[in-house]
């Protein structure tokens, strides 16, 4: 499930997709963790409200390539106006994780079955 969800996982610098670590808990038990405080904001969406670091747009706007429509804007003018539009508007969401788990359900639940059977098997010698 984690390789699907960092296949899914949107990448402008890949820090999100890079984040998204899978591990065994116990032998009935697995996680798969997105490791970056904003992961939940892409995934789900944001309402507006609250102004983004602009900073962390600029750096965006930079690897994205991102060019002003307007010439007199240069890329830090463009990334307070998109932080500006974040805003009062918030952000889609972009679900990675979600359609993750959802595809990959019935083989997490094959692989629990045949857990649980060699278990029982082991029991019964």
């Amino acid at each position: 499930m984690a390789r699907d969800a960092r296949r899914r996982a949107p990448k402008a610098f890949s820090t999100l997709t890079n984040a998204i670590r899978g591990d065994q808990v116990s032998p009935f038990e697995g996680r798969v963790v997105a490791g970056v405080d904003y992961a939940r904001a892409v995934e789900e969406g944001t309402r507006g409200g609250a102004f983004p670091p602009v900073r962390n747009i600029l750096d965006w706007v930079k690897v994205t390539r991102q060019v002003p429509d307007d010439p007199a804007m240069d890329q830090a003018d463009l990334a307070y106006v998109i932080a500006r539009a974040i805003a009062r508007r918030g952000t889609p969401a972009q679900p990675f994780m979600g359609p993750a788990f959802e595809d990959n359900k019935a083989r997490a639940q094959r692989r629990i079955d045949a857990a649980v059977q060699a278990a029982l098997r082991e029991m019964m010698r």
